[in-house]
């Protein structure tokens, strides 16, 4: 097989993700180049990069048309997207490029829109019995009366931690309702958050999966972490993956209460933003892809990872001019 040149798009701050890849030419020889792709020129995680382009917004109608003079230009094989918004156009594609020889490490557009919408993952976990937050619209919200306080708001489509709130009482319930767009409510749980970072092959067989306490949150992506065995939370994990169709990379998110109930929130098919922790502890899944892209057959090692292994993330910078065509 020729060497395989790998595309990840807004690239951002996922520095972590981008040294991962730039890590394994030194370990293989069939790893190409790392091209990254973002709409800011600014990102950091550009400079990371074997090669970089700066690209539309995903909204615009352009954006896969220049995506796809890069692919054919760096003659791409795999390409890993990024970004909620981004999933189920890719998961749409996937077999339009897998004609091209090119592989897409994406779950399909099914899987990435119940993802993607909270109301849609709540009724999913319901449907095959994961225990998870009572949620409602706004729409079929009980009466004020009859709720228990504190809760917790956020918007059906939302990212990160933007618009997201604790509520403690029906005047805040009446404030953020009108504040938060699309808002969905969900019964507040006090517990131990934690990430769950799993990848399954292009088949659906699910190879790894690691649990990591989330310590510290910011902006919605883990800045502490700690990894952690779980028998239970390793194996819903494992069933939500196989029942959502998960291929490629993805990340699950629940919270260990004190009495160890389980309750998962949310479900994210593509690189968590703390990939730098699992990979630390033993699983690169950055060197999964590139190896399953290489026509290896990998056998599942579930539960194999470093417990109790801490991260403790800092701000770094990079400093460098913006070359002409970068330039906006």
């Amino acid at each position: 097989m020729s060497e395989i040149n790998v595309l990840i798009t807004a690239a951002s701050r996922k520095v972590a993700l981008l040294r991962g890849f730039v890590e394994l030419k030194r370990k293989f020889d069939f790893m190409g180049k790392v091209i990254a792709v973002d709409c800011d020129p600014l990102s950091p995680a550009l400079r990371f990069a074997d090669k970089k382009y700066i690209v539309p917004l995903i909204e615009d109608p352009q954006y896969f048309h220049e995506l796809d003079k890069i692919i054919e230009k760096e003659k791409i094989k795999l390409v890993i997207p990024t970004m909620d918004l981004e999933l189920p156009l890719w998961g749409s594609r996937k077999s339009e490029y897998l004609q091209k020889e090119v592989i897409v490490a994406c779950s399909g557009e099914k899987t990435a829109l119940i993802s993607n919408d909270k109301i849609k993952t709540f009724e999913f976990f319901k449907s095959i019995s994961i225990k998870t937050p009572e949620t409602w619209t706004k729409d079929n919200l009980p009466p004020v009366e009859s709720l228990k306080f504190p809760l917790f708001i956020k918007p059906r489509y939302g990212r990160g931690s933007i618009n997201c709130h604790k509520i403690k009482d029906k005047e805040e319930l009446y404030f953020y309702l009108k504040k938060v767009k699309e808002p969905v409510i969900q019964q507040y749980i006090k517990g131990q958050e934690f990430t769950v970072d799993l990848i399954s092959d292009f088949d659906g067989t699910v190879l790894s999966i690691v649990p990591r306490k989330r310590l510290t949150v910011r902006a919605g992506i883990s800045d502490r972490g700690q990894t952690f065995y779980n028998r239970k939370i390793i194996e819903s994990s494992r069933k939500i993956a196989e029942a959502l169709e998960i291929k490629g990379p993805a990340n699950i998110q629940g919270f260990l209460t004190d009495n160890s109930k389980l309750y998962f929130t949310e479900i994210n098919p593509r690189f968590s933003g703390g990939i730098q922790l699992t990979k630390a502890a033993g699983v690169n899944f950055m060197e999964i892809l590139l190896r399953l892209v290489n026509g290896e057959r990998i056998k599942p090692f579930i539960g194999k990872f470093e417990e109790g292994l801490y991260m403790s993330s800092f701000e770094d910078s990079v400093f460098f001019k913006l070359e002409k065509e970068d330039r906006n």
